[in-house]
């Protein structure tokens, strides 16, 4: 990639997806979620609908609850 985007990647995505992996594995060391649980997947789980809600609202506008139900369904199957 280019350089900006090399450099965005590291001042911004990369931390925020250490952020949300530490949150994670706290959840599976406390025993609220799985296991076997993969990270870097559920990070990814995270991640993708993100980018994508903020990619489409020009075209499907705002769901104030979207974030809410987001982790409502991915905890569903994350929990232990």
């Amino acid at each position: 990639g280019t350089e900006v985007g090399k450099h965005y990647a590291d001042a911004v995505i990369l931390p925020r997806r250490a952020m949300i992996a530490q949150v994670i594995s706290r959840a599976i060391e406390n025993g609220s979620l799985r296991r076997d649980l993969d990270v870097q997947l559920a990070v990814d789980m995270i991640s993708g609908p993100t980018l994508l809600r903020k990619m489409m609202t020009p075209i499907r506008g705002v769901d104030e609850r979207w974030e809410e139900k987001l982790v409502d369904a991915l905890l569903d199957g994350w929990r232990s």
